[in-house]
This record gives structure tokens, sequence and C-alpha cells, in this order.
């Protein structure tokens, strides 16, 4: 079975940003797209892009990430996607960086 992908101009609509940001993980959120079917997430690492969660559920608005180190930078990237004719259809990225907050300090 042949599965051609297709990626449309327009980006993810949604208001892609933070709602939670912890030390370790973050919690990120979105305004659900009319026609997805499912989002996929990716996070920056080791100078590339990799996927760390895929959505298989277009009513999903939210992901949290966890497993991240204190007071660090972070880039994430979301797109919406959904399964036509035997193609999936991709919207483009959109990119969020974060910094998660600081242990902290014990004095």
């Amino acid at each position: 079975m042949l599965v051609r992908i297709i990626l449309i101009k327009q980006k993810v609509k949604q208001n892609f940003k933070i709602n939670k940001n912890y030390t370790t993980k973050v919690k990120l959120t979105w305004t659900k797209e009319k026609e997805a079917q499912g989002y996929q997430i990716y996070q920056y690492k080791s100078k590339k892009w990799q996927r760390v969660a895929t959505i298989k559920s277009g009513s999903t608005k939210s992901k949290t990430i966890t497993k991240l180190n204190p007071g660090t930078s972070y880039k994430f990237r979301v797109r919406a996607y959904k399964k036509q004719n035997g193609m999936t259809i991709y919207t483009q990225y959109t990119t969020l960086k974060v910094t998660t907050k600081p242990s902290k300090v014990k004095v």
C-alpha cells in the first residue's frame, strides 16, 4: 500500500502555548484544528527534531511532556494531520520555545 504525504501550506491555527511550566515537565496546549484526526509533537534534541508524541485524536488539545531538566530551554513543534483517500495530509509546523523553571535552591 502506497501512502502519499501531502503538506499543506497552512500552519496549524492553534494557539500553541505553554499551559503549565514546571521544573521537569511542561504542558503544551493548542486550539483544536477543525478537520484534524490527530497531532504530532516533536522536540529538538541532539541537533535534530525527534517525535515525542503522536496523538491519534483530533479532539485532544494538550500534551504534557515529561523527563525534562530544570532551568533548561527546549523547542517543540506541532502539526495536525488527517488521512484522506489513502494520503496523509499535514499542516505546517508551529514551533514554540520554552524554558523549564529552575530547581529550588536550598540555603
